[in-house]
């Protein structure tokens, strides 16, 4: 199983073991209950524990797992990370790949195959996705639409995009 990370637990909240943690963007905005997470400093080292219920914002997770009814019991817990299995959140995004997947991959034209850089960050946005390429210098906000997207090779790390002419210089004016 692979699991990605979705939070750091940050503290206990009320006085039925609830806690909460601040939202990482492969963070699910629903996960229903009995939904396996897992918990622990690492993912290799991390323990599954089954939802109880799960409350999400976006400043904030308010969650409960079975097994854990108190703040006492809850405190534990703070500090340690919060995990997903990849194949999980690919079925709740309905995506191919996973925000973690794609942070990394190089950006080129698919046609001329010159590099405008690698995509560092993904904004989860209302209408649809935007990556953030950077070159090392400057930054670039690629809107994720089938106009722009050709392909996305996630083994080979490539994006390949067809952009309107002046795409990047009209950003850099």
């Amino acid at each position: 199983m692979s699991l990605i990370f979705i939070g750091v637990i940050k503290n206990t909240h009320g006085i039925n073991g609830a806690m909460f943690f601040e939202p990482s963007p492969d963070t699910p905005e629903y996960l229903p209950q009995n939904t396996r997470i897992n918990i622990g400093y690492s993912s290799a080292y991390s323990a599954p524990h089954n939802i109880h219920t799960w409350i999400y914002s976006t400043e904030k997770v308010i969650f409960s797992i079975i097994g854990y009814s108190s703040p006492e019991s809850a405190k534990s817990m703070i500090d340690k990370a919060v995990y997903i299995d990849k194949a999980l959140a690919k079925i709740i995004y309905k995506e191919e790949y996973s925000i973690s997947d794609i942070v990394g991959c190089n950006v080129v034209n698919s046609i001329t195959k010159q590099r405008y850089g690698a995509i560092s960050d993904v904004w989860k946005m209302p209408a649809n996705d935007v990556w953030v390429i950077s070159d090392g210098s400057t930054e670039y906000a690629l809107p994720v639409v089938d106009e722009f997207i050709n392909s996305v090779n996630i083994q080979a790390k490539i994006v390949e995009v067809s952009l309107p002419a002046g795409f990047f210089d009209a950003i850099e004016e």
